[in-house]
């Protein structure tokens, strides 16, 4: 990850520059699945796909 721009800046959280999607060795991230962004660590927690 990038860049992490807290929520004061745009009214959410945002991130970039993750390597998802396409390329040579992206990363997988499934959807549905509920996730913490915690812009201050610059930290993505994300749960569970199957409950």
């Amino acid at each position: 990850m990038n860049v992490v721009l807290p929520p004061r800046v745009v009214g959410v959280p945002v991130l970039g520059g993750l390597d998802v999607g396409h390329g040579d060795e992206p990363l997988s991230l499934s959807l549905g699945p509920i996730g913490e962004l915690d812009a201050g660590a610059g930290t993505l927690t994300v749960g569970p796909a199957v409950r």
